[in-house]
Order: structure tokens, then sequence, then C-alpha cells
């Protein structure tokens, strides 16, 4: 069968790269053969069902996945930690790398990677590349490390739901090591600005990883965009005073914005906000908090109990929850702080466009981030399905805005916030009410701009 022989070679090398790293006597070109012949045929296997992973990869490893990991990242390792700075270290990075790029496309494999911490190990990887390389060839190879290194980086850190991988990318210096490699790269690499102008900032929005972020740019010094060394270098340096802007300026929303300290009842026919010391926090799941106790009592009987009896049989079983409560409800505190200092103009686009059920989402899964202000029709909310009707749109809307009796928001907020897994969006609703005083409704383009540095503003209809 077409692909046997290439499999039976992966299992007799995966025997021999297993014997390698454990000699603690190598030298740094025992593993070159067996390496350059795993990148030959892996490619090959990686189109194989699954199976075949378990019979030429794993079970040459004893039937242990994690000695797989092991055996590739101790290959890295020992590469990445010779003394000697020449082309052929860089080579043998570049291709432990994608070995383990290669090795990750099996999902047990990559989640054995995970746990043994190859996000430090890859961020070592790609840290350990100066100085700057004197011959162009050096320089392909250090691009090829930096290209491969993020893209693998990248991979592993959105392999499953949560934030513990971003978190322990920015632990383990992932901004200072990024500014360090800008000037070794051979142009605009796709994957390293990907990165570095995407990935990482989404992040920031969790107090969590703020504070990772920001415990490890401690003692960190860039050089300006006009001091560095070439114009991919610049526009990195550019790319990072953007970050560590939006770092400050969420950092201050923290500390004082709108909202700050707040929380909102889980009863759906309440939605009260109050500050969290005030409100009820549910004994099982710990993460619903409401009012009072017969609102508590209310959403009990609706959606909670399940809900509640899901997350304490997940909890028993040694599962956490991904993104922590705390992390959560900062993000109804930045959204209302965002939506608040874009009053005027939400209330304007509703007069321009007549939208009488307004509905303003913030999408921080993408970055900038991104606000739409539409209508109940344009953003129709989770529970509408389908195509409702007008009738049924404007009941919906009522019950949906209805905080208490005889007081009613005139906006609902949607927010979408990334959680890892590049496929796994949460929403979340937020209610508050605008000023409708038209007296205050003067454009202001320079605040509106100043507003915008991390955000782009549209209007749905």
């Amino acid at each position: 069968m077409p692909g046997s022989a290439s499999d039976s070679i992966v299992a007799t090398l995966m025997r021999k790269l297993n014997t390698a790293t454990t000699n603690s006597l190598r030298s740094a070109g025992d593993t070159d053969d067996i390496v350059d012949g795993l990148l030959k045929s892996l490619p090959i296997l990686g189109q194989q069902p699954l199976p075949k992973w378990d019979e030429e990869v794993i079970a040459p490893m004893g039937g242990n996945v994690a000695d797989v990991a092991q055996a590739a990242l101790k290959n890295l390792n020992f590469h990445v930690s010779h003394p000697k700075r020449n082309i052929h270290r860089l080579a043998r990075i570049a291709k432990g790398i994608i070995l383990i790029t290669h090795l990750s496309n099996n999902k047990i494999i990559r989640d054995a990677f995970i746990a043994q911490h190859s996000i430090r190990a890859l961020v070592d990887a790609m840290g350990s590349l100066s100085p700057l390389p004197t011959n162009n060839q050096s320089r392909q190879y250090a691009t090829l490390c930096i290209s491969n290194g993020c893209n693998c980086v990248r991979g592993h850190m959105f392999a499953n739901y949560g934030l513990t991988g971003i978190t322990e990318a920015f632990d383990s210096g992932i901004l200072p090591v990024l500014l360090r490699c800008a000037d070794l790269l051979i142009g605009d690499d796709a994957q390293y600005f990907n990165l570095l102008c995407e990935d990482l900032p989404k992040y920031i929005i969790y107090p969590s990883v703020l504070r990772t972020a920001e415990k490890s740019l401690t003692g960190f010094v860039v050089e300006s965009a006009s001091q560095a060394q070439s114009a991919t270098s610049k526009r990195a340096r550019k790319a990072f005073s953007r970050f560590q802007t939006s770092m400050d300026e969420i950092i201050a929303i923290k500390d004082i914005g709108v909202g700050h300290g707040k929380e909102v009842c889980a009863n759906k026919m309440c939605y009260k906000s109050d500050l969290r010391s005030a409100l009820w926090l549910c004994s099982g799941c710990n993460e619903s908090y409401y009012c009072s106790s017969s609102c508590q009592r209310a959403d009990w009987k609706g959606s909670h109990r399940e809900y509640c009896k899901e997350v304490m049989a997940a909890r028993n079983k040694g599962q956490v929850s991904p993104i922590s409560p705390k992390d959560i409800s900062f993000l109804h505190t930045l959204a209302q702080n965002e939506l608040f200092l874009r009053e005027r103009r939400v209330r304007s686009a509703c007069r321009e466009h007549q939208i009488t059920m307004p509905v303003v989402e913030f999408d921080y899964t993408k970055y900038p981030f991104e606000i739409t202000i539409g209508s109940a029709v344009s953003l129709p909310l989770p529970f509408s399905g389908g195509s409702p009707s007008s009738e049924s749109l404007r009941s919906d809307w009522q019950n949906t805005v209805k905080i208490a009796p005889g007081r009613e928001a005139n906006v609902v907020i949607h927010v979408r916030y990334p959680t890892g897994a590049f496929a796994q969006i949460m929403e979340s609703k937020l209610f508050m009410e605008l000023d409708n005083d038209s007296d205050s409704d003067t454009s202001t383009p320079v605040l509106d701009d100043l507003l915008d540095r991390f955000y782009t503003v549209q209007v749905k209809v």
C-alpha cells in the first residue's frame, strides 16, 4: 500500500530518536539523519488514519505518548543549549521546531507537548537565536526558526479551551523574545506578525493574562522604532508600542473604569447591576451572582439548576473553569466603559438610522477590537433564532431589556470574547441605560479618533 514503507520508516526512526535523545554523551550531529528522515516521512503519515499514529509513532516509544513529546523536546533543547553559535546549530533548531510541529498534527501528542511546557521550550528556542547572523544563509535559518516557532506556539496556545496556553506564553517572555527576534528576520514574516499584532493583544482583556504580560516586561527596555536596524524591526517596534499603550489603557479601566467591581444579577428577568461584594454568589458553581435570594430561587427553577450541577460535576472530576469569573466579570466593566465613552455616537447612529431596539456588539475576538452598532434585527439576540417576525422581535426585546419592575434599559450589549481554541467563542449580554439628553449629542471627531486607536466602529442596519 502507498505510504506503508514510510510508515515502517517512521517507526524505526522514532525508536532511534528515543535512543539518541536518552544518550547523555551524544554529539550535536547524532540525530541529524533521524530528524531529516522524520521530516520527510511524517507528512505522509499525517494523511493516514489515527491508528497508524499509534502503530508507527506511539508504539515504538513503549506506547507512552508522553515519551514521544519528551524525545522531540529533548532534541530541541539539546541544540538550543549547544554552546557553538553557528549555522549548523540554527539549522538543527529549525528542524527541531518543525519536527514538533509535524508531531503536533496528532491531538494526543500535541496535548502531551503542552503538558510538558512546549510553549516555554519554543519561546526559549526563539530567544536563543541572537546575536545577529553574519551571512544570508544564517539569516534564512533564523527566519525559518522564528516563523515555524511562532506557528507552533500559536497552535499550542490555542489548542484547548481556556487561558493556560496564552498565560504560559506571556510568562515565558514571548513579548521580549519577539522584539529581539525582529532584526533576525528576512522581510515581514506572516506567522511572526500574526502572533505579535493580532493573537497576543486580544488576550490582555483578561486581568489574569494582563498581570502576567505586565510582569514579563519588568526591566525590559525596547529601542524606539527609529533605532531599529531594519524595516521589519521598525514595524515590530511600532506594533509593540501600540500593544503597550493598549495594556496601559486596559489597566486604567481595570482600576477606575465605569462599572468597576460590579456584577450583573444572573436572573434573566432582573439583571440588576451592583458591586460584587453586595451580591450573593452561588455556593455551588461559584460563578453566578444574584441581587437577592428571590432572584437566586427564580433562576434555580429556570436554567441554573442543570448548569450548576454540570459545573460541580466537572469540578469533582478535577476539571476547572477555563476562564475565571473575575476575568469574565471584567469584560462587563470593559464593555460598559467603552460604551459610556461612545454614548453620543451610539445615540446619533440610532437617530440617523431610526434604530428603535439598539444593540451594541463588542467583538474582542478580533484585533483591533470591533464595535458594531445595530438593532435587534441586524444583530439578533442569541435566543431569537431564525428570522422571527417583527412582533416576536419586539416581544423578545421588551422581555430582554426589562431590568426590574418599572425600569428598562434602552440598549443591549453583546460581548464576544476569545476562549483559547480558535473555534470557541462565547457570548454574553449586558444591559445599560443610555442618557437620552439630546443636548449632549454634538460629535467630537478628535475624541472619536482617540477612542478608536484600538477599536473599529461600524453601523449595521
